[in-house]
């Protein structure tokens, strides 16, 4: 996960997003106040299967959210194409 937030902070996107953090869930906005399970990303990590799980939230429901999950050597990448679907930048 550590390695996942520098590339994060590093890249072209870091100045557009604001993230907080959740016990282990890292948790993504478009502006730096949001309501929490609206409109949002979540990242998890996974330490038995070491796999990310990247979640979009629209709304509270559970059954609404689109998931993408990857290995921990293409979560960046994963993140980048759930941005880019999402149009969060465009």
């Amino acid at each position: 996960m550590a390695e996942f937030v520098r590339q994060v902070s590093v890249s072209e996107y870091s100045n557009g997003i604001f993230a907080t953090t959740s016990l282990s869930t890292l948790w993504i906005a478009q502006t730096a106040k949001f309501e929490p399970f609206r409109n949002m990303l979540t990242v998890d990590f996974d330490e038995v299967t070491r796999k990310f799980r990247i979640a979009y939230i629209e709304t509270k429901r559970v059954d609404k959210r689109w998931v993408k999950e990857s290995n921990e050597a293409e979560v960046f990448s994963a993140f980048q194409h759930v941005l880019n679907t999402l149009a969060w930048f465009i």
